[in-house]
């Protein structure tokens, strides 16, 4: 939490953007982690968004309690949205000077990693909505609700407003642009990258220089 501190007073952000793992659910059994993290974010006292990532689902608290803590902060903008597949998708619009410039989408990328294992048995949401979307993928409702969205953002502003997503699991689309911009020959290739001008060979946890 230190470095979250110390980088929000270097910075001094309008808004922070979370993109997932942000706790390590499987040692969070008993919330204790989130509720931590919540309580650092909000006495930033600073607007901030969460989506979930492949390990924060992991407790057996369940994600539906854990969309509540969020959802029940003051500073968090998160909304579930979860009829539309995944816990977490939602859309922000940045203005300046009463002008719409930009819209963040926020998007469960559906993965979740959480172990076959009571958690499913103890949260009926857990079990019927996460355990059949425990693949790492943007569901049709998901991508018609931000098509939806982003025609009606542009409708109300009479202006096309530039977009961009902010999801955790790389989804089929990132695969295919690392084999169409070389980094990768196969999408399932796990090819090891040169990160930048000194030739560093990538090692495990790092992504490249994309």
């Amino acid at each position: 939490f230190s470095y979250i501190r110390e980088t929000v007073e270097q910075t001094q952000p309008d808004l922070i953007l979370l993109t997932g793992d942000n706790i390590h659910g499987e040692f969070d059994d008993n919330g204790e982690c989130l509720t931590a993290l919540i309580e650092c974010m909000e006495a930033l006292q600073i607007p901030w968004a969460p989506i979930n990532g492949n390990h924060d689902n992991e407790s057996i608290k369940g994600v539906q309690w854990q969309s509540e803590q969020y959802a029940n902060a003051k500073y968090c903008l998160f909304n579930r949205r979860h009829v539309i597949g995944g816990n977490g998708n939602y859309s922000i619009g940045l203005a300046k000077n009463g002008e719409l410039e930009r819209v963040v989408y926020m998007l469960d990328s559906n993965y979740c990693g959480a172990k076959e294992s009571t958690s499913y048995e103890l949260h009926e949401d857990y079990g019927r909505t996460d355990i059949i979307h425990s693949r790492n993928e943007f569901l049709e409702g998901q991508m018609e609700w931000y098509r939806v969205s982003q025609l009606r953002v542009n409708q109300v502003a009479k202006n096309v407003i530039p977009s961009f997503c902010c999801f955790h699991v790389p989804d089929a689309e990132v695969a295919k642009g690392l084999v169409w911009s070389g980094y990768q020959t196969v999408e399932t290739d796990d090819t090891k990258y040169i990160i930048g001008e000194d030739g560093v060979i990538q090692q495990p946890g790092d992504s490249g220089y994309k």
